[in-house]
């Protein structure tokens, strides 16, 4: 299944791309992906992610076609 990655923020030039496309094997979760970027430590360092703009669960499964959205959290105003 193909799937895409796309980064915000200062995470862009951590990972040194802002989208991506990923092929993985049928019944991968967000785990999978999140291993495959080397960002295991994101619940640490206060990580959003988001499939077809809505929170995803690491053990949720991935479909082909969606979208992950990594990004900070942000606030203020």
């Amino acid at each position: 299944m193909k799937i895409t990655v796309v980064f915000i923020g200062s995470l862009i030039n951590k990972m040194r791309f802002s989208e991506k496309d990923y092929i993985l094997p049928d019944n991968s979760t967000l785990k999978t992906i999140i291993e495959k970027l080397g960002l295991e430590d994101y619940k640490k360092n206060r990580k959003l992610i988001l499939r077809n703009g809505k929170p995803i669960k690491e053990d949720d499964l991935l479909n082909d076609g969606d979208r992950i959205v990594i990004s900070h959290i942000y606030s203020g105003g």
